[in-house]
């Protein structure tokens, strides 16, 4: 049964999604790895049952492997803000520690004639994500930044492995044929030189054993040699198909890599963060603190990353630099398995295996220099375990205990962690179900559906903080549903202060689950923002916030942006004055700082000061366009001595945006709803 379960994992990994979770590829496909390794887990408790031993087994890879994970795994549980999040989140700590364990059992049972039936299975999946890709670009299928495999450079990272695999097997094929043939060559000719008393001597049984391993070999394996170079045909024209896409009409947005190594050196100056990292899936806390000003220069400079321009450098900056470096000396000792001899003497890569390691040198080659997807790692893992060396440790009796003994030391242990694990993951993942339900609901404006599959999935899994993000955004958008309306009953009356107390609670709660989460600060800074009007003291929260926010992103003037608004309206003029200056100090070309800080000037009567800001914001934005005539509305404002100035320079813009005035309240909540009560934070 268990062999059957191995090939349809290999089966189904690449090309596994389900449309009912936020992240439909991603997620599913770590949750594909965890089921596997339960069952897996499952599987081993029961052999060990019925065998009454237990067989230690020894590769080469075990060691590093097992640091690795267990490096990640104290990052987590001293570094990550929240451990949850790090468990149920893609590529972090869930993922090293299943991809450990997939390695594990994939080296104690797959033997070696089986595992080219396996590759062969993830060969036909590449061919299906080819067509499937092609198809999606010649309009059968939708276009989408998503394949079965994941985004398209994971995509590509698995493609042009599995490419690699059968180039390297098809000139393997054929080098050994070919050698065998010229050796078959030789031992004739020596045969025929030879006297002999009418015995075939050694040569020519050489020469007859030989030929039949080099051209018979060939001839019998004729039809898979073209199956495989069809499919390398088909793999390889897709692969070209996505590079040309990736560096022309869909180009992937990544950290660029002198800003990636910034962040990753700024780790190091803590001795914490030095050996332990900043936490599994908390690279956005590093980037926003890491990242120079400089990085406001960019075409992305108001994206926050999520992970580093590489896996390596995501790994070392998450979980530290002993973490990037096992990473390297894996990939160091697979290399040198191309020249390790075996305790024979003979070279350790032998025909049969050749082809694995060079795919295997390949794929960590791609991940040092590039970002990854689950379905690259998990590859990763099982060449891994195709290449290892495996070797029989010791083998445990256990027949001394008895059944009961082993019951209770063995099978109970291993199913409390099934069932454990099995519990909280299948929580985690209806809590992501209901979570996508909402947000589905939201796109068909259904509020009502959205609060309640907001409130299930909060139910389900209340350690995530963007589902208490969300929540709150809900509750304070039907707030202020209700206050639009033109007749308020009574119990709209009611309801409005309670969801907008709702709605800072929840924001407070996201908060604290992840406290350097700059999403959450953001989200709970707007929402004192546009209470500002209604709630008492909402003003001093806000900027309590901001300036929270300062410390977290201190290069990002957007925050500061947000903050001389919310200032600007509050007739604080001066104030707002500094920091619009502040964002213009941080990016120079922000159209929307020089506007706003234009009209800060303009309030305090220095018109001529303020004319010269226009004049800037025009010269960044594209001629004609609406940012054009809101600046010129603007200009028009001005006291005609200031107004009729020389013409006003238009140059267009690399970064064209819309702008506004910074700080505009946002809530629809109407002075002449009955007043909310007083909260206090």
């Amino acid at each position: 049964m268990l062999p059957a379960i191995t090939a349809l994992f290999f089966f189904l990994f690449p090309l596994f999604f389900l449309p009912v979770t936020p992240d439909s590829y991603e997620y599913n496909k770590m949750f594909l790895l965890a089921l596997f390794i339960l069952l897996a887990l499952f599987s081993v408790g029961l052999n060990i049952l019925k065998s009454k031993k237990i067989t230690i087994f020894g590769s080469n890879f075990a060691t590093p492997l097992f640091l690795l994970a267990g490096i990640v795994t104290i990052s987590t549980l001293f570094q990550s803000p929240n451990i949850v999040v790090a468990l149920t989140t893609p590529m972090a700590t869930a993922t090293i520690v299943g991809g450990f364990l997939l390695y594990l059992f994939l080296v104690s049972s797959i033997d070696e004639g089986t595992k080219p039936k396996l590759f062969t299975i993830l060969v036909f999946d590449a061919v299906l994500i080819s067509i499937y890709t092609i198809l999606m670009y010649t309009g059968i299928f939708t276009k989408s930044q998503f394949t079965p495999a994941g985004t398209l450079i994971p995509t590509l990272e698995f493609l042009a492995t599995v490419g690699i695999f059968l180039l390297s097997e098809i000139i393997s094929k054929l080098m050994y044929s070919l050698k065998n043939s010229e050796t078959a060559t030789v031992y004739t000719k020596i045969a025929r030189s030879e006297k002999h008393d009418g015995k075939k001597n050694k040569a020519l049984e050489e020469s007859d054993e030989t030929s039949y391993n080099g051209l018979d070999y060939l001839r019998g394996n004729l039809t898979q040699l073209n199956l495989m170079g069809l499919s390398l045909l088909i793999i390889v024209f897709t692969v070209i198909f996505l590079l040309t896409h990736l560096f022309t009409d869909q180009k992937a947005v990544s950290l660029p890599y002198d800003f990636g190594w910034m962040i990753f050196l700024e780790t190091m100056k803590n001795v914490r963060t030095l050996f332990l990292g900043i936490g599994p899936s908390n690279f956005m806390t590093a980037f926003s603190l890491g990242r120079s000003l400089l990085f406001n220069q960019t075409p992305n400079w108001n994206i926050i990353f999520t992970s580093s321009s590489s896996f390596l450098l995501t790994l070392a900056t998450e979980s530290g630099i002993l973490a990037g470096l096992l990473y390297i000396f894996i990939s160091l000792k697979a290399v040198s398995l191309l020249f390790h001899p075996d305790k024979d003497g003979k070279n350790a890569t032998t025909p049969g295996n050749i082809s694995y390691l060079v795919s295997l040198i390949f794929i960590l080659t791609l991940q040092i220099l590039f970002p990854s997807g689950m379905s690259v790692f998990i590859l990763t893992m099982i060449l891994l375990a195709f290449v290892a060396k495996n070797e029989k440790l010791a083998e445990i009796d256990l027949s001394g205990i008895g059944i009961k003994g082993i019951t209770l030391f063995i099978l109970l242990p291993t199913a409390a962690i099934i069932a454990i694990v099995g519990y909280f993951g299948t929580r985690a993942y209806i809590g992501e179900v209901y979570f996508k339900r909402s947000l589905d609901a939201l796109v068909n404006n259904n509020g009502s559906d959205a609060f309640n599959s907001q409130a299930d999935a909060i139910k389900y899994n209340p350690y995530v903080d963007r589902y208490h993000v969300a929540f709150s955004q809900t509750n304070l958008a039907i707030a202020n549903s209700l206050s639009a309306k033109k007749s308020l009953t009574d119990q709209d009356k009611q309801q409005i202060p309670k969801l907008v107390q709702q709605s800072i609670d929840q924001g407070r709660i996201a908060i604290s689950l992840y406290q350097t989460n700059l999403v959450d600060w953001n989200n709970m800074a707007n929402i004192y923002g546009s209470l500002i009007n209604y709630a008492k003291d909402s003003d001093k929260w806000a900027e309590s916030t901001y300036q929270q926010i300062f410390q977290l992103d201190p290069f990002n003037p957007l925050s500061r942006l947000e903050l001389g608004g919310i200032y600007l309206n509050l007739g604080d003029l001066q104030s707002a004055e500094n920091l619009f200056r502040q964002a213009i100090q941080l990016k120079p070309d922000l159209a929307n700082s020089h506007y706003n800080l234009a009209i800060a000037l303009s309030d305090e009567k220095k018109y001529n000061d303020s004319y010269q800001e226009l004049q800037t914001a025009m010269s960044l934005v594209t001629p004609n366009s609406d940012d054009a005539k809101k600046i010129e509305a603007q200009i028009k404002l001005l006291p005609a001595s200031v107004a009729s100035q020389s013409a006003i320079p238009q140059t267009n813009s690399q970064n064209p945006e819309t702008l506004q005035q910074a700080g505009s309240p946002s809530s629809n909540l109407q002075p002449t709803v009955q007043p909310l009560p007083k909260i206090t934070p």
